[in-house]
């Protein structure tokens, strides 16, 4: 069996993600950064899954990528998009990603799973 790297298992990659957000409230970085995780085994509910190797809903694969990543956002940056009007209902974004994923794996069985693997090439 393979070493264990930092940050492998996503629930401890989570709880870690607090320690980040307490040092932005430190540095008063509240409303001027936005912290957006990233992680190989991601799920958008921490109670629908209980192990990386169950069924996940296609959805949760919007928010994976390949390692553990803390995605750090200008706040000023996010709010200049909105504001420009590319995007129009932008708090939209994310539920219509996740229904496109859906629509995508039931088309396609495997296409969702597939892709994902094919990202670590």
């Amino acid at each position: 069996k393979g070493q264990k790297h930092f940050l492998s298992d996503f629930y401890e990659f989570h709880r870690s993600s607090y320690d980040l957000q307490s040092h932005l409230v430190e540095r008063d970085l509240i409303g001027k950064l936005q912290i957006v995780l990233f992680h190989p085994f991601a799920v958008h509910s921490l109670y629908s899954c209980t192990s990386s190797t169950e069924d996940v809903e296609a959805k949760s694969y919007a928010i994976r990528s390949p390692f553990p990543t803390f995605h750090l956002l200008r706040e000023q940056d996010v709010l200049s998009v909105v504001k420009s009007g590319l995007y129009t209902n932008p708090e939209f974004i994310p539920s219509k990603n996740a229904t496109h994923l859906e629509l995508k794996s039931k088309e396609n069985k495997g296409f969702i799973e597939s892709a994902w693997m094919n990202s670590f090439v």
